[in-house]
C-alpha cells in the first residue's frame, strides 16, 4: 500500500548571526494537522467567547469596590454585640 502524497510547502531558512539566508527555499511535506478540517462547534465556542470581551461592567451600587474593610469590621462587631444581647453568641 503506497503512502498518501502530502502537498509540499516551501520553507525559507532564516539567517543566523554568522551566515546569510539561502536563496533557494527548502521544501517539506505539509503536516497533517494543517490539513484537518475546522470544526464548527469550536468556531462557535471561540466566537461566543470573544464576544464576551466587549461587555460593559455593571453593579448594584456605585460604591461597589470602593468600600473599605473597616466598614465591614464595624458592622460585624455591631452584629456580635446584638447577638450577645440576645444570648445567641457564645465566645
Amino acid at each position: 500500500m503506497a503512502a498518501a502524497a502530502r502537498p509540499l510547502v516551501s520553507v525559507q531558512i532564516l539567517p543566523t548571526m554568522n551566515d546569510m539566508a539561502t536563496d533557494s527555499p527548502a521544501t517539506v511535506p505539509l503536516p497533517d494537522v494543517m490539513r484537518a478540517s475546522i470544526r464548527p462547534d469550536v468556531v462557535n465556542f471561540v466566537h461566543s467567547g470573544m464576544s464576551k470581551n466587549s461587555r460593559q461592567p455593571y453593579a448594584v451600587s456605585k460604591k461597589v469596590g470602593h468600600q473599605t474593610s473597616a466598614e465591614g469590621v464595624e458592622k460585624t462587631s455591631t452584629a456580635i454585640k446584638l447577638l450577645k444581647e440576645i444570648r445567641a453568641y457564645v465566645e
